[in-house]
């Protein structure tokens, strides 16, 4: 019985250290859309910001549907 609950504790463990790193991987990709969006502004101009962000967001909406995709089947 000991064994089987020293597996079901470090199942529990790697499932919150997953989670964790999940999390942190999610606000850092939120931050990088956010510095690519503010790269965009200066870099750009008023002009043209927006055909960039729309490209921008046209490519990363791509990419998530093929990822998305691929995991389905």
């Amino acid at each position: 019985m000991e064994k089987n609950e020293d597996v079901k504790f470090q199942e529990t463990v790697r499932r919150v250290i997953t989670i964790l790193l999940l999390l942190l991987l999610i606000i850092s990709i939120v931050g990088l859309y956010i510095s690519a969006n503010t790269l965009i502004d200066v870099w750009a101009g008023y002009k043209y910001a927006p055909i960039y962000k729309v490209l921008m967001n046209a490519a990363l909406l791509i990419i998530a549907a093929h990822f998305l995709m691929k995991s389905k089947g």
